[in-house]
């Protein structure tokens, strides 16, 4: 299924805040992606726990 937030309308918003504030995009960017990191990293450790009561 295609992402809905890559449609036209969002894609020209996107740039058009790029244009008018590039480090307000980038600063956000990069906290999402950090968000999104420590996501995908704890979930990859809960799957490498052990269960409890178990060595």
């Amino acid at each position: 299924m295609a992402d809905p937030r890559n449609g036209d309308d969002v894609q020209r918003a996107r740039l058009a805040r790029l244009l008018s504030d590039p480090v307000g995009y980038f600063a956000d960017a990069r906290r999402h992606a950090h968000e999104q990191a420590k996501r995908l990293l704890e979930a990859r450790l809960h799957e490498h726990q052990p269960s409890p009561g178990r060595p």
